[in-house]
């Protein structure tokens, strides 16, 4: 077993006879080279917003070069610093199962399948396709049942996730799935036990499942100590040796130790470039940031100021009197809120949802003093937040999720709010629950009304909602209507943009199963496609639904394709939601005959 952590425990050390020279493992490249003076992209919460995994392709694609060139550059230095290395510690592809998990923001979201498929479009973009050589090595994160919590009210380093095998197979497995399907070179395993046994000494979870049932040829890394915490935290051991043999025979090969009217610009993350990158951000350089207040302004022919109103994002400090002057007598407001990794972050749960200190006040009173102004909120957060009084509110003319948007976050608000020709605009990756008492504690791992595809209850923002400049219709869905079990089911439908501009849709496609002999989720995402329709533009949008997605789990003989109807459904947006989330879009059910029945058994 290899050590590689910062530090007295980093870097490995050389084999000469191998010609083989020090090694540094630890490098953290989620959404940028972190700690080096590289691009600061979006913060992955963000990215899977888009819905696109070619575009995570891209920015993999650009993370590595960026890794690559300065692991280079340190070598011929002969340094061997942390985060010089290519072995990237990243994606990390946990589901988003609780609002106030403190890592939400470096997840793909709640859904395993956007999760999965995202993945690997990242995997692919590190790795590059060279047939020898890796541009950076992607190692998929942190396996398994991990989603918090890290601090509130337990400790991560302790906590075991008790969960029944039907949520460990349909929840928390199959995003690893997909992403070890991109045959990244690494897998982590996470801090907590799984059902008593630690992640990191867990036979049935790196040997059964990770070796056997899914082939997995790479080598497993700890994160940072596990392997320590499984004397010290979980007390599965009480000495090294055992402790070591375990985890060794368990498969772990790497420890890792150590131009508009006047504008107003309001609120905490109005000009905060340290937390428009969120957690794990790069050493970007400052003149290549731009905040809100760097480019908002240019929307005025006229004086534009802001005003922070809250000394930092838990805002406990507030001052009324810097808003009042700010706002009045102003024609626009931008009201920029929001959280940042002083609130959520890693080792940094929430205890609610609700916005920190006095930010609801600052958003009640910029809008009281701005008289008749149009308002704009924009929400700076991973984990949801609660802004149903502002989203009821007739004043405020818009909302945008702007999650942590990296160092262009001013470029990109610009052109959301003056550019229609760029496509821009996302959809939601989890559900943005209005209040705690929608979702049961952070320590309860079952997944009765957790996510879009278990809960029963209303939320503020549906999973998959977001709107656009366009209008999208859609008509004409073909498909088969009766297939073998085992054979996957293929279709399209054609979607029109009736709107006044260019715009991206998202297409979603939606399964239910109607009368299967296990529990099943509510809904499930089984595909979607990302499309740019100019005005007044038509296009035939295929889709698939492949059979291990038709299939449910069962304890005895693993997951089975059953005879019986399934109801799907095609459009942009997730069905059975109010009207007024799905008026700019469409949404067509469809229905089809199963014969016979598959076993595909374990995976």
């Amino acid at each position: 077993m290899s050590k590689g952590g910062a530090g007295v425990n980093g870097p490995a050390p050389p084999i000469p006879r191998l010609g083989i020279g020090p090694y540094q493992w630890d490098t953290e490249c989620l959404h940028g080279d972190v700690g080096q003076n590289a691009t600061a992209f979006p913060q992955s919460i963000g990215l899977a917003a888009t819905w696109s995994r070619d575009l995570i392709y891209s920015v993999a694609k650009g993370i590595s070069q960026a890794v690559r060139a300065n692991h280079n550059a340190y070598i011929k230095k002969h340094s061997y610093i942390t985060y010089s290395g290519i072995s990237c510690f990243a994606p990390m592809i946990n589901i988003m199962r609780d609002p106030r998990w403190g890592r939400n923001q470096e997840t793909y979201g709640e859904d395993p399948h956007l999760t999965g498929i995202l993945s690997t479009g990242y995997v692919k973009g590190l790795q590059g396709d060279h047939p020898r050589y890796v541009r950076a090595s992607a190692t998929c994160k942190h396996f398994n049942v991990h989603g918090g919590p890290e601090n509130i009210p337990v400790s991560r380093f302790s906590f075991d996730s008790k969960v029944t095998m039907r949520d460990w197979r349909t929840t928390f497995l199959p995003a690893f799935r997909h992403c070890l399907g991109a045959e990244p070179l690494a897998v982590m395993c996470s801090f907590n036990s799984i059902n008593g046994v630690p992640a990191c000494a867990n036979d049935y979870l790196l040997n059964k499942i990770l070796r056997q049932e899914y082939g997995f040829k790479g080598y497993v890394t700890s994160d940072e100590k596990a392997i320590e915490r499984v004397i010290t935290e979980h007390h599965y051991f009480n000495n090294t040796v055992d402790c070591a043999a375990a985890v060794a025979n368990a498969g772990v090969s790497i420890e890792v130790s150590g131009a508009q009217p006047m504008d107003e610009i309001v609120g905490p993350m109005s000009n905060n470039a340290a937390l428009l990158n969120g957690d794990y951000e790069t050493a970007v350089d400052r003149r290549f940031v731009t905040t809100p207040s760097d480019t908002l302004y240019m929307l005025s022919y006229d004086t534009t100021s802001y005003a922070d109103g809250c000394n930092d994002t838990h805002c406990m400090q507030y001052n009324v009197d810097d808003v009042k002057s700010a706002v009045t007598d102003a024609d626009v407001v931008f009201i920029c809120i929001g959280l940042g990794i002083p609130v959520e972050a890693e080792a940094n749960d929430r205890r609610d949802v609700d916005l920190p200190g006095f930010q609801s006040q600052l958003i009640q009173d910029a809008i009281h003093y701005s008289g008749s102004a149009k308002v704009v909120l924009i929400t700076f957060n991973a984990g949801p937040v609660n802004i149903t009084w502002a989203d009821m509110n007739p004043r405020v003319s818009a909302i945008i999720a702007a999650f942590y948007p990296g160092q262009a976050t001013g470029i990109a608000l610009l052109n959301v709010m003056t550019d229609h020709y760029m496509p821009k605009f996302g959809r939601l990756p989890y559900t943005w629950f209005n209040s705690i008492f929608q979702v049961p504690p952070i320590v309860n791992y079952t997944m009765v009304d957790r996510t879009y595809r278990y809960t029963t209850k209303q939320p503020l923002y549906p999973f998959g909602y977001g709107l656009t400049y366009g209008i999208f219709v859609y008509s004409q869905l073909t498909y088969k209507q009766e297939i073998n079990a085992g054979d996957s089911q293929s279709g399209q439908v054609v979607v029109a943009n009736r709107g006044e501009f260019d715009a991206d849709e998202v297409v979603q496609v939606y399964l239910k199963w109607n009368s299967p002999s296990v529990t099943t989720p509510n809904i499930q995402l089984v595909d979607f496609n990302r499309v740019t329709l100019a005005k007044n533009d038509i296009a035939t949008v295929k889709f698939s639904i492949a059979p291990q997605d038709m299939a449910v789990w069962t304890d005895d003989k693993g997951w089975v394709i059953e005879e019986g109807i399934i109801s799907f459904y095609v459009g942009g947006s997730q069905p059975g939601q109010p009207a007024k989330r799905t008026m700019r879009t469409g949404i067509i059910p469809g229905t089809f005959q199963i014969k016979g029945t598959k076993v595909l058994g374990y995976f």
